[in-house]
């Protein structure tokens, strides 16, 4: 059976064989920056990430301090230190998404407030809901008519049991 959509498609071939070969690459590396790694942490994840390696870059591992310390306990302090301006960053941005829905909030109680706003709303309101009680109404049927199809495919499949059995008993009985 031949694909017409797939013969002459050599440009999507050499794409998957790219994407096959990106693959193939990013499977490889983590291998070989485990196998480097020294410690057995539960945050190994973090060396692959980024936001880690920004990190390492931003605060380099000096001789002098891990030269007389346990490598492990090193390790578990930066992976701390790390985390820590982690937190920093999350808590800014959690604050500034909670500044955010505030001006929000404000900005609708001042729409809401003018009295035409409240109109036209309120109309906008009444839209929705017939929209929804239509859909509503529609849903309720629909699933009226796919309980009553089933119980009809119930009662086909049934009956044609039954002539199944009726025909190979009759061609039974002639043999």
């Amino acid at each position: 059976m031949a694909f017409p959509l797939l013969e002459d498609d050599d440009e999507a071939f050499t794409e998957v064989l790219a994407l096959l070969d990106e693959y193939n690459a990013a499977v490889e590396e983590p291998t070989h920056l485990n196998s480097r790694s020294k410690h057995a942490s539960p945050f190994s994840s973090l060396t692959e990430s980024s936001a880690w390696a920004a990190f390492e870059a931003a605060h380099p591992i000096t001789k002098n301090t891990s030269k007389h310390r346990n490598g492990a306990r090193e390790m578990r302090r930066r992976e701390v230190q790390f985390l820590r301006t982690c937190v920093k960053g999350l808590e800014n941005q959690l604050n500034a998404l909670r500044e955010g829905a505030e001006q929000r909030a404000q900005l609708r109680t001042t729409v809401c407030g003018d009295s035409d706003r409240i109109g036209q709303s309120s109309a906008l309101m009444s839209v929705w809901k017939d929209l929804a009680s239509r859909q509503l109404d529609q849903r309720l049927t629909s699933e009226r008519e796919n309980s009553r199809l089933k119980c009809a495919l119930e009662d086909q499949k049934k009956l044609k049991e039954m002539l199944q059995r009726a025909l190979n008993t009759r061609v039974a009985r002639r043999v």
